[in-house]
C-alpha cells in the first residue's frame, strides 16, 4: 500500500542520499512546474511517441531524459530516479525507444 512506498522511499532516502539528491538537484532545475522526465529503459511498456498521449497542464518548457549509458541503470538508479521526480511533482514518462535493448551502442 501506501505507507509500504513511503516506508521504502525514506529507506532509499537513507540508503542512497548522494545518489538522490544528486538527482533531485538535476531535477531541480527544471523550470517549476513546467518540466517532465522521461526514464528511457527497454523494460517499460510504453514505447517513446514524443508525447502522443501526453496530457499536460500547460506547455512543457523542459525534458529531462534519464537513461543508462555505458552500463543499464541499477534497480536503486531507477528507484531515486522515480522517487526525485516524485517529491518534485514532476510528471515521470517511463518509455523505451524500441525493442532492440543496446540502443546507445
Amino acid at each position: 500500500g501506501n505507507s509500504e512506498s513511503s516506508n521504502s522511499d525514506v529507506a532509499l532516502a537513507k540508503e542512497q542520499p548522494k545518489l538522490l539528491g544528486a538527482i533531485e538537484f538535476a531535477f531541480s532545475r527544471l523550470p517549476g512546474g513546467r518540466g517532465a522526465v522521461v526514464l528511457l529503459h527497454e523494460d517499460c511498456a510504453q514505447d517513446l511517441l514524443i508525447f502522443e498521449d501526453y496530457k499536460s497542464e500547460g506547455p512543457v518548457e523542459a525534458v529531462l531524459f534519464v537513461l543508462g549509458a555505458v552500463r543499464d541503470m541499477s534497480p536503486t538508479e531507477l528507484r531515486c530516479v522515480e522517487l526525485a521526480a516524485s517529491r518534485l511533482s514532476l510528471p515521470l514518462i517511463r518509455c523505451k525507444v524500441g525493442s532492440t535493448a543496446e540502443f546507445t551502442s
